[in-house]
């Protein structure tokens, strides 16, 4: 495990309970660099969907925290959000997705397109959408660049 798995898997351990009892979930963690700037990111969610109020109701305990246990030693943003269009990583973004539209981008072609959008059917072995004319397209992870939410306008 790197030293940043390390601080990041610290942060999501001690994060956790003080997301849970704000009824809501710890969805990930990211720390990167934004412009010059280095930016810790807390993805929260909840099932009816986030507020600006549900952010900062989840913010001002969050800086008490990071204050306390100061995992970085660097300065840095906190920067509090909802997933919005963050790629599907894990089993529980992608049941959380489950039925939803979502747009899957391959490393290489097939059918001549690299980037399909469809309603999520099934995940694990193969990834499955279908399309708005009802065509099923199915992929083998290994060749799934990325996964996200799909908006429409």
């Amino acid at each position: 495990m790197t030293k940043k798995s390390s601080m990041l898997e610290a942060i999501r351990s001690a994060a956790e309970p003080i997301i849970q009892a704000l009824d809501m979930e710890l969805v990930d963690v990211e720390y990167a660099k934004e412009g010059s700037d280095w930016c810790l990111f807390v993805f929260v969610d909840r099932p009816e969907g986030m507020s600006m109020n549900d952010v900062e109701r989840a913010t001002a305990p969050l800086n008490e925290l990071l204050d306390e246990i100061d995992p970085i030693a660097e300065p840095y943003q906190l920067i509090v959000s909802s997933p919005g269009d963050r790629p599907l990583k894990t089993a529980r973004d992608f049941e959380r997705n489950q039925d939803k539209p979502v747009e899957v981008k391959l490393y290489r072609q097939m059918n001549g397109r690299k980037a399909f959008v469809g309603k999520l059917e099934a995940f694990g072995e193969q990834i499955m959408i279908r399309d708005e004319k009802d065509q099923v397209f199915s992929f083998d992870p290994k060749d799934v660049a990325v996964v996200r939410p799909w908006f429409t306008v």
